[in-house]
């Protein structure tokens, strides 16, 4: 699949309607012939969805947090970037390509004012 073909793939990603994403990005996948490409490729697209329409994350606890720009903590290069439920006071790490949450190393914040 060519660059342009994967910069049509990003905006078609970044144009799928809330709750749609997943639907389009399959649809997508069956369109090219190498996942792995295409996942490299489109990553900073879905990375700039979850933040811009605020996905939504569900925690093991049960309860719910948002990805926001807001609430990111550093900048990741791979899949997997940090953030902060400002609520519960903790870190939790999300994965961009399969939109699971999971504990980050550094769960609880310390000396770290919440406001």
């Amino acid at each position: 699949m060519s660059t342009s073909k994967f910069s049509l793939a990003s905006q078609l990603l970044l144009q799928s309607p809330p709750g749609e994403l997943n639907d389009v990005f399959q649809s997508l996948r069956s369109l090219v012939s190498s996942d792995q490409e295409l996942e490299t490729q489109i990553l900073p697209a879905l990375k700039q969805y979850n933040l811009e329409q605020f996905t939504v994350v569900s925690f093991k606890n049960g309860k719910k947090g948002l990805i926001t720009k807001e609430a990111r903590v550093g900048e990741s290069e791979g899949e997997e970037e940090n953030f902060i439920d400002w609520r519960e006071g903790k870190r939790f790490g999300f994965n961009h390509m399969t939109s699971v949450s999971y504990d980050s190393p550094l769960q609880r914040l310390q000396g770290e004012k919440l406001t």
